[in-house]
């Protein structure tokens, strides 16, 4: 039996799951402050979080997917039927459970096989189940699926024939060789050229020679020549890459573009034949490579020089650093890296403001790994503090980061002005850097920043960005243990609290830390009011049923054991409230918490499932 569903590969999981696989699977350990870190070890992958899900740091697992008993032989069944998109839909959804983890899929290929050799079929249903017998690794099938891309099907052969090469099927050489030696389609020149450099066939030199330097082929067919001869490595590379950079430009047409092009066309013909060369002579025409006019030229070069002569790249660094191209600063990065001198800080401080997040993030985390020397901790900082008194949003957000991890807490005015700054991303961090870097003796002017921040929310004039900042705020009163603030933090405990749910959970986190028993015993019965709001329509969110758990174990109320031990009871140690509740029981008793396992779910909803699998 089975039902039909028109859903392709999508997860049955509900969203509790969903968000439990993800909640409160931070790094933290205990304290989530700067002061943690020695002064000689930063976390490099600083991240700005919310303590609410890092501290503690409950270790859940993520969910370990499961499937539905017989759904392999559902599969099976429908792959028989005769209906051509269900055995397409199928094929894709076979190397998607492929990919995800499902076992025992090769007893399909069978019914795959008998889809893709089934000649009538719809070309994209058989091409859908070549895939997936590629996919599931069915090298044992190389001359059946050769066979089926022998029929000349371009759809196919673009499927099989880079499998054919990755498994280096003998036959397929002959094929390759043979397509070379006489005018092809452009597309099979190009598998043929691929797939005889990838099993590094020396017969093919000599044609691939010729596309090589025909200004018959076109631009494409020449390149993937180049990258096909540079595995091969005939013994004329060196002097066809000679050529190439030390004649003169090319003359194209009858226009500056044509001959741009045929000059940029030959530099990175030159280039694409010596990525895996490493002799003297190769270094020469790598490092006039490496200052190509031409990007693409240029970010070959560097990479090979990256691994030859890192130096060549770090020399490069000054004029690269700011390059237009992106990949060009990615590479110089990855050179600065592993470069602990002043100059490389002071071209990281540069990268800070790339406009690619990837990048700048980058040139941060190399930052904090030059600063984990003590000779160069001082120059990280003192440059990352300069950096903080500029105008670029993004060097801002960074050198906040930087600075913070480095516990650098001259900068706490500065803080106090970008927590207004236009940008969000600025805000926010100023917000997550002052819970860090602030005292107890500023605790309370970090719930007047708060109360002001509340007041712009309640006003509805601002932004929704500034919930994070509260919620950052809210956590500060709670670490710096600033007992008045429990008359601004009380209200977020009450459900028709107008606030976000993540400063409803940072609120009630923080109270952990100042409330008191007996004295507080009104709040306290609140909290475990929250912890059990299950019932109600709609019922309290479990981030804030999880916070409310880990401050009532802060308290240590010990009338509060019977409500935290009936949630880890019910939800047990592997869920989000559960966990938090063991571990408040864990503090208040000394019972130890087992360690978490991964939740289940089944993956359901395919293109077939059984009809039991809900």
């Amino acid at each position: 039996m089975m039902k039909r569903s028109w859903f392709v590969i999508t997860l049955a999981l509900s969203s509790a799951m969903m968000l439990e696989a993800g909640f409160y699977c931070g790094n933290a350990v205990g304290d989530d402050s700067p002061d943690a870190v020695s002064d000689s070890s930063p976390n490099v992958d600083r991240q700005v979080e919310l303590l609410t899900v890092t501290d503690p740091d409950l270790e859940l697992k993520g969910i370990k997917l499961g499937w539905a008993g017989d759904i392999r032989e559902v599969w099976a069944a429908a792959l028989r039927h005769t209906e051509s998109d269900l055995r397409r839909e199928l094929a894709d959804s076979i190397v998607q459970a492929n990919r995800a983890g499902m076992p025992g899929l090769e007893d399909l290929s069978d019914e795959l096989l008998g889809v893709l050799q089934t000649i009538d079929e719809r070309i994209d249903t058989r091409t859908a189940a070549a895939a997936a017998l590629i996919d599931l690794d069915r090298s044992d099938l190389a001359e059946d699926l050769a066979a089926a891309a022998a029929d000349g099907s371009l759809s196919l052969q673009r499927v099989i024939e880079p499998a054919l090469a990755r498994w280096d099927y003998a036959p397929a050489r002959e094929i390759w060789l043979e397509r070379l030696a006489e005018p092809s389609h452009p597309e099979l020149l190009r598998l043929a050229v691929e797939g005889l450099g990838e099993v590094q066939d020396a017969r093919a030199i000599g044609p691939l020679s010729e596309i090589l330097h025909s200004p018959h082929q076109d631009a494409a067919s020449r390149l993937t020549a180049a990258r096909a001869l540079a595995r091969l490595n005939p013994p004329d590379t060196l002097k066809w890459a000679g050529r190439w950079f030390d004649q003169g430009d090319v003359a194209g047409g009858s226009g500056m573009a044509a001959k741009r092009f045929a000059t940029r066309l030959k530099r990175q013909l030159a280039v694409e034949l010596l990525v895996q060369q490493s002799s003297p002579e190769a270094l020469r025409l790598l490092e006039i490579a490496a200052d190509s006019e031409f990007p693409t030229v240029a970010g070959v070069a560097l990479r090979r020089l990256l691994e030859l002569d890192r130096d060549s790249v770090v020399g490069r660094a000054e004029r690269m650093i700011g390059d237009r191209d992106a990949n060009i600063r990615q590479v110089i990065l990855l050179a600065l890296a592993d470069e602990p001198t002043p100059a490389a800080i002071g071209w990281l401080i540069r990268a800070l403001d790339d406009s690619v997040p990837d990048l700048r993030q980058q040139a941060r985390r190399s930052l904090l790994k030059h600063a984990a020397d003590d000779r160069l901790r001082e120059v990280v900082v003192d440059q990352a503090a300069v950096t903080l008194d500029g105008e670029s949003w993004r060097s801002l957000e960074q050198a906040m980061i930087v600075l913070t991890e480095l516990r650098h807490r001259a900068i706490k005015r500065r803080l106090v002005e970008l927590i207004d700054h236009r940008r969000d991303e600025v805000q926010v961090t100023a917000g997550w850097a002052i819970k860090h870097l602030f005292e107890p003796d500023d605790a309370a002017e970090v719930l007047e920043l708060a109360r002001r921040v509340t007041a712009e929310i309640d006003s509805g004039s601002v932004a929704s960005i500034r919930s994070d900042v509260q919620a950052h705020l809210f956590e500060a009163l709670g670490k710096l243990n600033h007992r008045p603030a429990v008359e601004d933090l009380k209200g977020l405990i009450r459900k028709d609290s107008p606030y976000a749910v993540e400063s409803r959970a940072a609120a009630i986190w923080a109270l952990g830390f100042l409330l008191q028993a007996p004295a507080d015993a009104t709040l306290i019965r609140s909290l475990e009011a929250r912890l059990a709001d299950v019932d109600s329509v709609p019922p309290e969110y479990d981030e804030v049923r999880a916070a409310a758990a880990i401050a009532l174990g802060r308290i240590a109320d010990p009338d509060s054991l019977p409500e935290l031990r009936a949630w880890y009871r019910s939800d047990g140690p592997n869920r989000l409230v559960g966990r938090s509740s063991g571990w408040s029981v864990m503090r208040l008793t000394g019972e130890q918490l087992p360690p978490a396992e991964p939740l289940l779910g089944t993956v359901s909803n395919w293109v077939i499932d059984p009809l039991d699998s809900e």
